[in-house]
């Protein structure tokens, strides 16, 4: 294996899957590889420092012609960046798609391999009566590409959570294997381990997170702290986040604070008693992890990746009700026991070095 291409459409938003992409680079950069990466836009190296503590070493291939926004339309804007990519990918060993969304081009028949990461498939993806008309084309696009990369011996499909294969399969009919994805345990690890207060949450600020569900839990737990913490670069988050602030504004225990820098994201964590998170169908959820490394007790929904991340059925919940009983026996120090469990858990299963080494398996023996 001597020449590597990477395809990730979006970096914008600095997260998990990009976390992911460059943990995969590091590894590769570990053989003495230095991939190509196939980019919509140019990736400042500084922000990769800040964000995630280190950097890597790629050749930044960058296909401007796709760097606009429509919000309904980004499934789209992937594929043609996917598809276009294709034409420059034939004298490729492996390529390998990090990019999470569900765009499997099959690619020239030159290329000798191809590994595709599924962070979140689209549930019901090809039932078109439950999806917005103007996804029927893509979805119809996307079956048949499934259909060949299925049957494809050089096509080998990764996936961030157990949840997220049994869709695969069910949906797809496609048999994956899964990698966790990489956290930076040591960088939340709290080294202060001061005075606890309060609920935190973390989370991009998209409809999915069920934010005004947190606002829910605390206009019932008057007396307790809340910072809810995420990001908003998006029109559309925007728009969200506009509505959150409405339903917060008379809330004297909630604070919003919105993209706030690593350091001061850590910091909040840290003097923290309780970690809450309350999307349902989670696929994995770096976040919990990395709150868990900084001490906190994570309450999450009881479905989806965050059974893998909280194995713990004691820290889960089904209902507002019950998350609000949690919340409350978690600040009374009921669950404080269940921490170094937790931690190790986290330990033996997410760390960026457990995923580098499974990530270099699969690619060596692909």
């Amino acid at each position: 294996m001597t020449k590597v291409a990477i395809i990730h459409s979006y970096w914008d938003a600095l997260g998990g899957a990009e976390r992911l992409a460059l943990q995969t680079i590091v590894s590769l950069n570990s053989k003495g590889v230095v991939p190509d990466l196939y980019t919509m836009r140019n990736i400042n190296k500084n922000d990769l420092l800040e964000t995630f503590g280190n950097t890597c070493s790629f050749n930044l291939r960058t296909l401007p012609i796709f760097d606009f926004r429509l919000s309904k339309f980004i499934l789209y804007q992937i594929l043609l960046h996917t598809i276009v990519s294709s034409f420059f990918l034939s004298n490729y060993d492996l390529v390998i798609n990090t990019g999470g969304s569900p765009v499997f081009t099959p690619l020239n028949g030159k290329v000798k391999g191809q590994v595709i990461y599924v962070h979140s498939p689209v549930p019901n993806m090809f039932r078109m009566r439950t999806a917005p008309i103007y996804y029927w084309p893509f979805m119809a696009y996307m079956a048949r590409s499934v259909k060949k990369l299925r049957t494809s011996p050089n096509a080998k499909f990764l996936c961030n959570s157990n949840f997220t294969r049994e869709r695969l399969r069910m949906n797809w009919n496609v048999n994956a294997t899964t990698i966790y994805p990489p956290v930076d345990l040591e960088r939340f690890r709290d080294t202060q381990r001061g005075a606890r207060q309060g609920v935190v949450t973390i989370g991009r600020f998209v409809r999915e997170k069920n934010h005004l569900d947190q606002l829910a839990i605390a206009a019932r737990l008057p007396h307790v702290m809340f910072r809810i913490c995420g990001t908003a670069k998006k029109q559309i988050s925007l728009k969200l986040l506009n509505r959150i602030r409405e339903r917060a504004h008379d809330l004297a225990n909630v604070t919003l604070l919105v993209n706030t820098p690593f350091a001061q994201l850590r910091s909040i964590i840290w003097n923290s008693k309780v970690f809450l998170h309350t999307m349902k169908g989670e696929d994995f959820g770096i976040a919990t992890v990395e709150a868990i490394m900084g001490g906190c007790i994570p309450l999450v929904a009881d479905s989806g990746g965050c059974k893998e991340t909280v194995p713990y059925k004691q820290l889960r919940f089904n209902t507002l009700e019950e998350a609000q009983e949690l919340v409350n026996q978690a600040l009374n120090s009921d669950f404080d026991d269940l921490l170094p469990g937790l931690m190790k858990y986290a330990e033996k299963h997410f760390s960026e070095e457990r995923f580098r080494t499974q990530i270099l398996e699969q690619i060596i023996e692909h």
